[in-house]
């Protein structure tokens, strides 16, 4: 995820170098609108080599309805336009430096703390080797997502073409009513057998489930346990959660449903329902980040900690609780969140 960050960074640099370009960004132009400004060649084959990269990751992109990146780079864009206004050439790859020297800060401290007492050589040396394993395997969880992300890009494009074909002959009415057929009726109309599927009804169910809260802890059982919580350290008022990044931070909360439709400003504290790796480019500029699901080791956990920000997850109703503007406290620690004024 880091490299998704950096080079979205990188792609703000070189529309730096451009000021046609960066207006164009700032004034809300697309790829193609961006393509027809003189000198913005530099940048779109930067943009184009991030997309071969990375264009078929998507939010929620287990669902194979959501459009992929390269079909719909909006999000990516809204996120180098919020670089540009943000930070300065190069600031996205010295805060990731800064957080490297941190954290060997922080690995040497633990080594120490852990050299104590007739056995404290051993200890230490026993403390650098699990570091140092943790930081040379935690981040290959993220290659099996990544290249089963291009399974379900590929995936989504031949249901698609299915469903562009038997729209074509009349069988659906758009395209996009494929996502509505299961697998045996799929193949029956492309077999050219008629089918009689409820389509409507499908769609109001779907926009049922879509109004839906998923519950913040989920068994292998299917149980949604909320276990009583005893504490008399929170203010009154607070939302109470999972901490899952050290830290504690003010300020203007921005709450998002959609990340292909919003962007966070610099100093922003996200508030989001959920935070998969197609949020990974709204972290770019978050102060910090309030999810209603997940755990320690939930994909919007590890960024956070990967990226030194205050984090605070499982916080029931994060985003009907807090309104974009109001002004917030998050304590990553304790997994407090504050609501210090209205918004």
């Amino acid at each position: 995820m880091t490299r998704i960050n950096l080079g979205l960074g990188d792609i703000a640099d070189v529309a730096r170098a451009q000021p046609a370009v960066a207006d164009a960004l700032q004034e809300g132009a697309s790829v193609e609108g961006i393509a027809a400004v003189e000198g913005s060649e530099a940048f779109i084959e930067a943009f184009e080599d991030f997309l071969e990269d990375f264009g078929h990751r998507a939010t929620v992109e287990l669902d194979l309805s959501r459009p992929r990146w390269r079909e719909d780079p909006a999000t990516l864009l809204g996120s180098v336009r919020a670089n540009l206004a943000n930070e300065t050439a190069g600031e996205h790859r010295e805060r990731v430096r800064e957080l490297a020297i941190e954290a060997e800060r922080a690995a040497n401290e633990l080594e120490a703390r852990a050299d104590y007492g007739l056995l404290g050589p051993v200890r230490r040396r026993i403390t650098r080797k699990l570091i140092e394993t943790y930081r040379n395997t935690i981040y290959t969880r993220e290659y099996p997502k990544h290249y089963a992300a291009e399974a379900f890009a590929i995936w989504r494009e031949a249901l698609l073409d299915g469903g562009r074909y038997l729209a074509s002959e009349g069988v659906l009415d758009r395209p996009e009513d494929v996502w509505h057929l299961h697998k045996k009726e799929l193949f029956t109309a492309l077999d050219g057998d008629s089918i009689e599927v409820g389509i409507e009804a499908w769609r109001r169910e779907v926009a049922v489930h879509d109004t839906l809260d998923e519950p913040p802890l989920l068994t292998s059982e299917g149980e949604t346990p909320r276990g009583a919580v005893d504490r008399t350290d929170v203010p009154e008022g607070a939302l109470l959660g999972t901490g899952v990044s050290a830290g504690v931070i003010e300020g203007p909360a921005k709450v998002v449903h959609d990340p292909t439709a919003a962007t966070v400003e610099g100093g922003e504290i996200l508030i989001a329902p959920s935070a998969d790796p197609g949020w990974t480019p709204l972290f770019l500029n978050a102060a910090g980040m309030v999810v209603e699901v997940g755990g320690a080791i939930s994909h919007g956990a590890l960024v956070a900690r990967e990226y030194g920000l205050p984090a605070v997850v499982s916080v029931l109703k994060a985003t009907e609780e807090i309104e974009t503007g109001q002004w917030i406290r998050i304590d990553g620690s304790r997994g407090i969140v504050e609501l210090l004024d209205e918004s």
